[in-house]
């Protein structure tokens, strides 16, 4: 186990890390409920 204090977090993986910085900018443009459609969606999809 890490010692870090997210360990508790499941690991993310390296497609979602880039897609966080994204979600970020989309809720600030568009508002958090299109962001939130986004995002729901592309957690739905495959891989």
């Amino acid at each position: 186990m890490d010692a870090r204090p997210d360990s508790l977090l499941p690991p993310i993986p390296a497609g979602q890390l880039v897609f966080l910085p994204v979600a970020a900018v989309v809720s600030e443009r568009v508002g958090w409920e299109t962001a939130s459609l986004v995002i729901a969606a592309a957690a739905r999809s495959p891989g």
